[in-house]
């Protein structure tokens, strides 16, 4: 670390210190000062841990500074508590002054470190090894592979590395190789490895629509380090959730040009578990209110247990927290910030013996008032999907509400129900549930719909198959084009599978299904008998069916295969939930013409066709967004790592526009992996004053912003 670096830390820290003491406040026992000076102690040591050995050039290693962030934490909990029970004046600003310490010296100091030392260890380290093994084994084609691996991580972790060491990645790479034959080649690397150059971006039509990367966040977390996204158009505030530390980042948006890229850095990071909340430790979703000082953090402690809505200012200060229902997984604010709408999945736990009742709740702002509403039989129309009641579940129990999408005018909340594939529709006038609206099947039997189902011969194969597949969206997104309402669906699937923790699955591969197979014509509509009687199923073997549906009326042979996800989009009628537009086979068409070689890849690993018994690309995520008076809708497509462009004007029959992708293809994971959530801002509320998307990407842990125009 940069001795200039170091100094501005432990001024910050001596600075936070001065403060602390000097609030005037009188301990009301010698017990409470004590506590407290303990936790400024251990904090101190903790801090000092890395800062004095930095100070030195030296690198003291995560494993060193986990002991002494551990006891920092414990103290602090100790002291914080102490204070708030204690009659102590200006409690306020001692608690204060506690958490600005804290943050000082641990949130911003120790775990950053931690996380910058581990990642580089991680990404950085064995690369360097792996060099050095290459030269003195004297295999040069390996060593040129091994160069172009630590070009990308330098690149790719350029943020990172500087708060690990002080230095920028070039400057590591140089100290590093010492030869003038290394040097020479270093410096080829290092002039690659620009930290302020944007990653390679896919644009597979350029003239339809230009696109470019302007920013990216890195949270240094990988897996999990970044899902679920919200924004604050007048701050230019960004808050996403990071799953990695149960906790979530405050991100500015603020510096964010056209004009050069942007590598966006972390204003704060809070650990949901430092809230206190009856030891809720687990993050699922976030939302900005339109207009006031107030977040929306949806958290839980164990997934059967009530979950809890915590609010907080935005920057991050706690606020109030809310008891809702099992497992909230997605919370959302109504376009006139009056409520706050929570979908409850109520997942079952792991071996499937509890089964909690899903549900969904309404907070009013700002009383804070909270009311859960349930689910009826009577609420049900014939073709939701209901697949299990066994032990520990009921009927009910099944209904697992997933993702809000609230009407631009605030009066009605449109609920996914992903493994029901089904759509609850909530009046927001009243408070009450309408209906739960199943979303029917896509046929792939039908010219259109073909689909590839077969990983096995590791080919791009589009054909009509006698499989129907259920939608079952995830994130939804709702909009207006004619001063109609319209939802758009991305089509993923999703099942209940429990099998590796000794619970409930209807899970198999089609060769593992025990009964026998006689499909019935009348159940598809691009088939004859003859035909069905003569496709020949081997080619299906690997795909992945429910053995819950499809069978007879004596339940002696399957007629029906069902899979998962219809691996499109669809657009709805919000009103009465008729679909108007369904995409088909359009995905994997365009990426077999546009990418052939990554063709039903995974998001870690890259290998064709390794997907197309799953789900295919797995659309994630839908949201739509106007750019210069067009209305497009963007679907994430998980696994492929890319997200589809659709020109919405004619909802009948929209276009495709584009695909575009920052992931990087030349290696299994690298670049941005994964979309998991879309965030458009629009020109209006955009600091560059062009449209833009964030996408949240969970394995690489990473945040792309790119504008469009």
């Amino acid at each position: 670390m940069k001795k200039n670096k170091v100094k501005k830390t432990v001024m910050a820290t001596v600075l936070a210190t001065s403060l602390f003491s000097s609030t005037g406040v009188s301990f009301a026992s010698s017990s409470l000062q004590d506590i407290v000076e303990q936790a400024r102690k251990d904090m101190k040591e903790a801090s000092y841990a890395y800062v004095v050995p930095a100070q030195k050039g030296k690198i003291t290693t995560s494993m060193d500074l986990y002991p002494a962030l551990n006891t920092a934490k414990e103290s602090y909990q100790k002291a914080k508590a102490a204070i708030e029970k204690s009659r102590v004046k200006n409690k306020k600003a001692l608690l204060s002054d506690l958490e600005d310490l804290y943050n000082e010296r641990i949130t911003k100091g120790v775990i950053p470190y931690i996380d910058a030392y581990n990642y580089a260890t991680q990404y950085i380290t064995p690369i360097i090894e792996a060099i050095e093994k290459a030269e003195s084994d004297k295999d040069s084609v390996e060593v040129e592979k091994q160069f172009q691996k630590l070009s990308y991580q330098l690149k790719e972790r350029s943020a990172i590395m500087y708060r690990f060491t002080g230095k920028a990645p070039r400057d590591l790479l140089l100290a590093k190789f010492k030869t003038p034959a290394d040097r020479k080649h270093a410096q080829l690397v290092a002039s690659k490895s620009n930290e302020n150059e944007a990653p390679p971006l896919y644009n597979s039509n350029p003239e339809q629509l230009a696109v470019k990367q302007v920013a990216r966040y890195d949270s240094g977390q990988g897996e999990t380090g970044t899902e679920i996204l919200a924004y604050d158009e007048k701050l230019k505030k960004a808050f996403v959730t990071n799953g990695a530390v149960g906790g979530f980042d405050i991100l500015s948006f603020a510096d964010v040009r056209s004009a050069e890229f942007t590598q966006v850095d972390s204003a704060k990071r809070v650990v949901i578990e430092d809230y206190g909340v009856k030891g809720v430790k687990n993050i699922t979703s976030i939302a900005s209110h339109p207009t006031e000082d107030l977040i929306a953090i949806a958290a839980y402690a164990e997934k059967t247990d009530l979950g809890y809505i915590i609010f907080a200012t935005k920057d991050g200060n706690f606020v109030k927290a809310v008891q809702v229902g099992a497992l909230p997984d997605m919370v959302t604010f109504t376009p006139d910030g009056k409520k706050t709408i929570v979908a409850n999945e109520g997942e079952p736990n792991k071996d499937t013996t509890i089964d909690p009742d899903g549900s969904i709740s309404i907070i009013d702002v700002p009383s804070f008032e909270e009311t859960t509403l349930t689910f009826t039989e009577a609420m049900l129309d014939e073709k939701v999907r209901m697949s299990y009641q066994g032990k520990g579940s009921s009927y009910l129990a099944q209904l697992e509400p997933e993702y809000v999408s609230v009407s631009p005018d605030s009066k009605t909340a449109y609920v996914t129900l992903q493994e029901n594939n089904a759509i609850a529709t909530v009046d927001l006038v009243s408070d009450k549930i309408m209906s739960v609206k199943g979303l029917g099947v896509i046929d792939h039997s039908v010219a259109g719909n073909e689909i590839d189902a077969n990983k096995d011969d590791k080919a791009i194969g589009i054909n009509k198959a006698p499989i129907l597949t259920w939608h079952m969206p995830d994130a939804i997104d709702s909009f207006v084009v004619n001063g109609k309402t319209y939802i758009i669906t991305p089509n993923e699937g999703d099942s209940r599978d429990y099998v590796d923790d000794g619970g409930y699955s209807e899970v198999a591969n089609l060769a593992d299904i025990e009964l026998p197979i006689k499909l019935d014509a009348s159940k598809y509509e691009g088939f004859t008998q003859a035909e069905l009687d003569k496709f020949d199923l081997s080619t299906l073997e690997g795909y992945k069916v429910t053995t819950e549906n499809g069978l007879n009326a004596e339940g002696t042979a399957y007629e029906t295969i069902y899979g998962y996800g219809g691996r499109s989009f669809s657009i709805f009628d919000a009103k009465t939930l008729e679909q108007v537009y369904d995409s088909g086979s359009e995905f994997e068409r365009i990426i077999a013409e546009k990418t052939p070689k990554y063709f039903n890849t995974n998001s870690d690993e890259i290998k064709v066709d390794s997907r197309s018994d799953d789900k295919g690309p797995e659309p994630e995520t839908a949201v739509v967004g106007e750019i210069d008076g067009i209305t497009y809708g963007f679907i994430a497509l998980e696994r492929y790592s890319g997200i589809m462009v659709y020109d919405l004007t004619d909802v009948k029959a929209p276009k495709f526009v584009t695909l575009i992708s920052s992931r990087d293809f030349s290696e299994d994971a690298a670049g941005d992996v994964s979309p998991e959530g879309l965030l458009f801002i629009s020109a209006e509320k955009s600091p560059t004053g062009k449209a833009l998307l964030a996408a949240t990407h969970e394995i690489s842990g990473t945040v792309a912003i790119y504008e469009f125009g």
